[in-house]
């Protein structure tokens, strides 16, 4: 496992549930694929970069950290622990019911 340094791309995407895909350039479709097996953190170097959400749901989802390093500083985005929404929901139910009223609103 290494960490995937990404500099000058256009835009990072989810291919499948074990890899991630680089576009360069998403014009004339030039692209690298990472398994995520191989990925240890993934370091942005830049701010033109597109993370799509589902990227970061699969990084997220496999504890690898994203950090975006640009003119104005550093940020690290960690996901500690991943829920998933039918165990919020879950949660949600086993609430008194005053408590369920607080986090989603009556219509």
């Amino acid at each position: 496992m290494r960490p995937l340094f990404v500099k000058g791309a256009e835009l990072i995407t989810r291919k499948s549930r074990s890899s991630i895909l680089v576009f360069h350039d998403v014009a004339s479709n030039k692209y690298r694929e990472f398994n995520i097996r191989d990925i240890e953190a993934v370091v942005v170097i830049g701010s033109k970069t597109r993370l799509d959400a589902g990227a970061v749901s699969l990084l997220a989802k496999f504890n690898i950290p994203i950090a975006i390093v640009n003119r104005l500083g550093t940020c690290v985005l960690s996901a500690p622990l991943v829920v998933l929404y039918n165990e919020a929901r879950r949660a949600q139910y086993a609430l008194p019911e005053g408590e369920k009223f607080d986090i989603m609103p009556v219509s």
